[in-house]
């Protein structure tokens, strides 16, 4: 009897310090067993969720199955999938430990606090204790299956120096077929336990961006280098295409903001002669503290992660290739927040003119563009103008995106009491004979405000830079051309300056493009609600009869024509006010919110933010005062 009793507290206390029954998959935690349960499991994936939370619900009511599938058959429900998932892993006896525990609960609030849990469902994967990463993915079982498998494979593949020397490095298929195409090598000695662990813990963070981290064991000491003391990091990128022949890319330069330390660093780079394989490694040598200083603050991270990801591409980009021209390299160059002056150098290569011998003959110059944090991209005429607009007769460009801030009350696409960072693009094209000396020549000029204005504050003057380049529709001549309906002007990019920027008029422009069926819609609407304007609104007249002040109605084509203005293609149609005022800019500009299917509510827009007739209105009051 007492044997009976004491298996049934045993039983009890198990399932309270491990959840739910040996069966089942999925554990259900706790605040009394949470940190337990942390201790004897590294590996553990914790859905935070709540009772009434829809999306969390492991079952659906057969009554109410075909409704809910009707209107959430994109999303489905995450629990089954994270029960299936938890299952597989089971039965294949994996190291991660799947588990659930309810946010909402009151004793179990200040462990969701810890993980910053905002809303339900929310799926963490925790190692030794600490939040490694969140997904992210879908809710189906392959995906979820795919993201905690990666936490299956080794973080760091410890290889030995002989083997790395003497083999792997030797053999590029075997090295591509063994650890894939980035690798990330670096040489820490045992006896650097902070520079070993923060390695560890950068490959963590990065685990799934499509490195393979390699840690080498029992590296010679060398009097030169001092390999035992300054750990070096290598990035590899293997591949059987890209490279060919032998090149040096030029130095590299990892940059370091700290306060106590600088550190040199250098670059080489070799290649290893083989048929059908290239290799291209870049070497960065670091000082000791480097790895531990990385951990004390987050910025600088980033001067590593950086470096990391922007050496995966080669030194010159074929825009025709869209293996190297993915997502993650716009992302990049294009919208990273942290280094809004990158762009890329476009240099053109005629048909039928070899690739080698032209990435040979651009080398040098393309290896100056880069320490300048322009990326030289290759392009065909008639293929790559379509994606930058480009004429025909342009030898070389320059295309960047610029980030400003604007300030509360500015415009902006999303109303907010913050500052508001605006992108805006900017083209720079040479059309003059192609050489090193006049393409290095191109980008000093483009790029002499950002360099040189420190410098030579006093002495810099704007004509000495190279003029923006704007694609631009031809300028309606006609009656017929300039004005749509009864009272819409059409704008193209350089006539925008003159008829947008007017100080003296309220403008309020319509965007569009031919592809944007929302747009054609949307036409005929802004069409009368320009002879409504036309008929209410009454303009100030000269002697010759033209308007002088007034409100205007114009309609832009955004596929068409460049501008300084960015709106975004997800973002059309779109309609902006620019409200009459001295120096009238694009940063005083004012986006509509409002219902683009009814006209009453363009009027009442028009009216509210109008200078002309909050003029008028402040001029009544006083009279009547």
């Amino acid at each position: 009897m007492y044997i009976v009793i004491l298996f049934a507290l045993l039983a009890s206390f198990l399932k309270g310090i491990y959840g739910t029954d040996e069966g089942e998959a999925v554990y259900t935690l706790t605040h009394e067993n949470f940190t337990e349960f942390l201790a004897s499991h590294p590996k553990v994936s914790v859905e935070f969720y709540a009772p009434w939370c829809s999306h969390c619900k492991p079952y659906i009511h057969k009554q109410s199955t075909k409704v809910i599938k009707k209107k959430k058959k994109k999303k489905k429900m995450l629990a089954p999938q994270y029960e299936l998932a938890g299952q597989q892993l089971r039965a294949t006896q994996s190291k991660v430990v799947l588990a659930k525990l309810d946010g909402s609960e009151q004793s179990n609030r200040h462990i969701a606090e810890k993980y910053e849990v905002t809303q339900f469902p929310k799926v963490v994967m925790i190692e030794n204790g600490e939040m490694v990463e969140e997904y992210i993915g879908g809710r189906e079982v392959k995906e979820i299956t795919e993201w905690l498998q990666k936490y299956e494979q080794e973080v760091v593949h410890s290889v030995l120096w002989s083997e790395w020397n003497d083999k792997l490095k030797l053999d590029l298929t075997l090295l591509l077929t063994r650890f894939g195409q980035n690798l990330v090598v670096c040489n820490v000695s045992d006896r650097n336990s902070k520079a070993k662990a923060n390695f560890e813990k950068f490959a963590k963070s990065h685990r799934g961006d499509g490195f393979t981290f390699i840690q080498l064991i029992d590296a010679p000491v060398d009097s030169h280098t001092h390999t035992h003391d300054s750990p070096l990091l290598q990035f590899w990128r293997v591949n059987s295409t890209l490279f060919r022949n032998p090149t040096f890319d030029g130095p590299v330069i990892l940059s370091y903001n700290g306060l106590y330390a600088l550190f040199f660093v250098y670059m080489c780079m070799f290649f290893f002669l083989k048929k059908k394989c290239g290799v291209y490694v870049r070497r960065v040598r670091l000082a000791p503290e480097f790895f531990w200083s990385c951990t004390q603050s987050r910025s600088k991270w980033k001067n590593l992660e950086g470096w990391l990801h922007e050496n995966r591409y080669p030194l010159f980009i074929d825009a025709d290739d869209k293996n190297v021209i993915d997502d993650h390299f716009v992302e990049i160059f294009y919208y990273n927040s942290e280094k809004p002056e990158k762009g890329v150098l476009i240099l053109r290569m005629e048909e039928g003119q070899d690739k080698d011998e032209f990435e040979s003959t651009w080398r040098s110059t393309a290896q100056l563009a880069r320490q300048k944090g322009l990326w030289p991209v290759i392009y065909r005429v008639g293929r790559t103008d379509m994606y930058y607009g480009l004429l025909e007769q342009t030898r070389a460009a320059i295309v960047r995106y610029v980030s400003s801030t604007l300030k509360p009350g500015k415009r902006a696409v999303r109303k907010s009491s913050k500052n508001t960072e605006v992108r805006r693009l900017q083209k720079y094209i040479f059309e003059q004979e192609l050489t090193h000396q006049s393409v290095l020549d191109f980008i000093n000029r483009v790029l002499s405000y950002f360099y040189f204005y420190f410098y030579f504050y006093f002495y810099f003057a704007e004509q000495d830079q190279w003029p923006r380049w704007y694609r631009s529709e031809p300028i309606p001549l006609t009656p017929e051309a300039k004005i749509i309906g009864s009272n819409v002007e059409v704008v193209v990019a350089n006539t925008f300056n003159d008829i947008v920027l007017d100080d003296q008029f309220d403008v309020f422009v319509f965007y569009t493009a031919s592809w944007c069926r929302k747009c054609s819609n949307v036409l005929p609407l802004f069409l009368q609600l320009g002879e409504h304007v036309k008929s209410v609104y009454t303009p100030k007249f000269s002697k010759s009869g033209k308007p002088t002040k007034g409100i205007k109605l114009a309609i832009f084509n955004a596929e068409a024509n460049d501008m300084d203005e960015i709106v975004s293609p997800n973002k059309l149609p779109a309609f902006f006010l620019y409200p009459a005022k001295p120096n009238k800019s694009i940063d005083g500009s004012i986006y509509f919110e409002g219902d683009a299917s009814d006209i009453n509510d363009f009027t009442d827009f028009i009216e509210e933010h109008s200078y002309w007739l909050s003029a008028s209105k402040r001029h009544k009051k006083k009279q009547e005062l």
